[in-house]
């Protein structure tokens, strides 16, 4: 009885862990150029003196398309409070053009609910200060409901994402002229998703699953043998 009872819980104790893990999802997604949003020079002479910007070149292809993929593991950038929690960083992937030629991309996921002083829904990219000097290219992305009646708890990552429960749903580019303690220029291009699609994920098998019906079968194999 007593091994009996010791192999059922290690199986439980082995699921429930793996089943607390950390989700990942991935959506499809295209964005529009906004033409009320360009800041600066974006599709004319570029910033300042430079002919050509990240921005520019973004504007002229004027839709963009790729996958992101959203992870609700917590992360300890800042201790979680009730109106808002940091998730590890969404990754996106383009297809037009490689992220990796934009050096600032947001370092963290930041879930917000309407409760406390946040006054709306949001899940958007966390952007770290920058001192770096020089040209600086920065994206960053924003899926926010005004209403306040999506997100009910910063603690609990959507499990699925409908854009047509936000208001506003955008990526921004920037790119800015950094010369000693100031900006001497800047150009701002801002793409409105346009459509957001869950990727169907295969049934995940959970971390302790194998050991799990080593285990069972074992048990089994020791029952038949008695």
């Amino acid at each position: 009885m007593f091994n009996r009872l010791t192999m059922a819980a290690l199986c439980v104790g082995l699921f429930a862990s793996a089943a607390h893990a950390s989700t990942i999802t991935t959506y499809t997604f295209t964005a529009e150029v906004d033409p009320t949003s360009l800041t600066g020079d974006p599709i004319g002479n570029g910033l300042n003196y430079r002919v050509d910007t990240i921005v520019d070149d973004l504007v002229n292809l004027g839709t963009l398309s790729g996958t992101v993929t959203f992870s609700t593991e917590i992360t300890n950038f800042q201790t979680p409070s009730a109106e808002s929690v940091f998730y590890r960083r969404a990754q996106f992937d383009f297809n037009e053009f490689d992220i990796d030629e934009i050096e600032r991309t947001p370092a963290f996921t930041g879930l917000a609910n309407d409760r406390g002083t946040v006054g709306f829904d949001a899940i958007l990219g966390v952007l770290f200060p920058s001192n770096a000097q020089g040209r600086i290219d920065a994206m960053t992305f924003a899926l926010r409901d005004d209403d306040g009646t999506v997100i009910s708890d910063a603690r609990q990552f959507p499990a699925l994402i409908s854009l047509d429960e936000y208001e506003i749903a955008f990526l921004e580019f920037s790119t800015t002229e950094i010369q000693g303690q100031t900006s001497s220029g800047n150009e701002g291009a801002r793409f409105n998703i346009t459509s957001f699609t869950p990727v169907p994920a295969p049934v995940p098998l959970p971390a302790g699953l194998p050991l799990l019906l080593v285990g069972c079968g074992a048990f089994a194999a020791l029952r038949r043998r008695r």
